[in-house]
């Protein structure tokens, strides 16, 4: 209605843009987890799958997790369909949106410090245990 009225001349341009609020039941915080992402049982998952999970949820590919964990990416791949068995999920969108909601246990599970600063650092990636068979 609106833009019917500032199109005939009959209303201001800022009138055009301002927007009625969503209904409460209908609007939804951008960094709310689903319900699905919370009832995620990330306690069956091993250490490695953990450090797995945070990748994925950093968006990073099969190859680039491989490196920074010095693993193949064959066993990569044996990782994510193991973290999709236990937590029976479909997609690596899911385990990213789980892993962004669920990421404080699953740094702490893996030991992997608690930076935010995974890309910038691919070494905060790694859990202690794999530096020190690193060395």
């Amino acid at each position: 209605m609106t833009l019917q009225r500032l199109a005939e001349g009959r209303a201001a341009p800022s009138d055009a843009l301002r927007t009625e609020p969503p209904a409460p039941c209908e609007y939804r915080h951008a960094c709310e987890a689903p319900p699905w992402a919370h009832a995620a049982d990330v306690s069956s998952l091993t250490s490695r799958e953990c450090e797995i999970m945070l990748a994925l949820g950093d968006c990073l590919s099969n190859a680039k997790i491989a490196s920074t964990l010095f693993i193949t990416e064959r066993t990569v791949r044996k990782h994510i369909a193991g973290i999709f068995a236990k937590l029976t999920i479909a997609s690596r969108s899911e385990a990213a949106v789980i892993a962004s909601h669920r990421q404080r246990a699953l740094r702490l599970k893996s030991g992997v410090s608690d930076t935010f600063e995974i890309l910038a650092e691919p070494e905060s990636l790694i859990s202690s245990s794999t530096l020190e068979r690193r060395q």
